[in-house]
């Protein structure tokens, strides 16, 4: 009976066709992560890369030239998609899950502030977390929104991002502004009625006393600048 089983197994073991080699998915992970790593070099932070495993059940035929690629849109940052393509025969490609953290700087209020309040350096505050998970926009230099007028009210804590700050009002519709025109050797100044609002560098018309509406730009001290023609 021994005798039987034993020819028994070795026919069907014979008899069985050998599988075929497939690509090893650990060396795909790594490609993975190996290609995050160098993509997220730079960036303002300190980075860590997670790449979720690939199914076990995938079977794809070995490959010696792997190449890793973004799909369009993705990028080192955040939840990401990173593409492996095999460029040679039988050429297979295969999409993978991955997420990429960057832990940095970024300002906060550190008390309430007003509505169209000036941000000074004391109105600002460090805090460290995850980039990625920040919406776009957010400063990190201080140097980058002092001076800027907030555009709503904000809470302490408050992120700080580009579209809650503006370059303040330097001169208002209906204000008497200051107007000077200078040319090669000259200087003449004199007094009108702005007829817009303007921040720094914008173009701003005003009237002068004999009715006439000169064009000029807007300097940091709410003057009129305006070219000699």
């Amino acid at each position: 009976m021994l005798m039987v089983l034993s020819l028994t197994t070795a026919a069907t073991a014979a008899g069985r066709s050998p599988e075929p080699a497939t690509q090893d998915l650990e060396v795909l992970h790594q490609k993975v992560v190996e290609f995050l790593v160098d993509q997220s070099r730079g960036l303002p932070g300190q980075s860590s890369v997670s790449v979720l495993p690939i199914d076990s059940r995938l079977k794809l035929a070995p490959c010696n030239s792997v190449e890793a690629f973004f799909t369009g849109g993705n990028r080192a940052w955040g939840r990401t998609t990173v593409g492996l393509r095999c460029n040679e025969m039988p050429r297979w490609s295969v999409y993978v899950q991955a997420n990429v953290s960057v832990f940095g700087q970024y300002l906060v209020a550190a008390s309430a502030m007003s509505q169209g309040q000036i941000i000074s350096r004391a109105n600002l505050a460090y805090q460290t977390g995850d980039l990625t998970t920040l919406p776009p926009g957010v400063y990190s230099d201080p140097s980058q929104v002092v001076g800027r007028a907030t555009r709503i009210a904000l809470n302490a804590g408050a992120v700080l991002r580009q579209d809650l700050s503006e370059l303040p009002l330097l001169v208002r519709q209906g204000q008497t502004v200051r107007i000077i025109s200078a040319g090669n050797g000259f200087t003449i100044s004199t007094d009108g009625l702005a007829q817009n609002s303007a921040t720094q560098g914008q173009l701003v018309q005003a009237k002068v006393t004999s009715g006439q509406l000169v064009s000029g730009i807007t300097n940091a001290n709410g003057q009129i600048e305006v070219l000699a023609q």
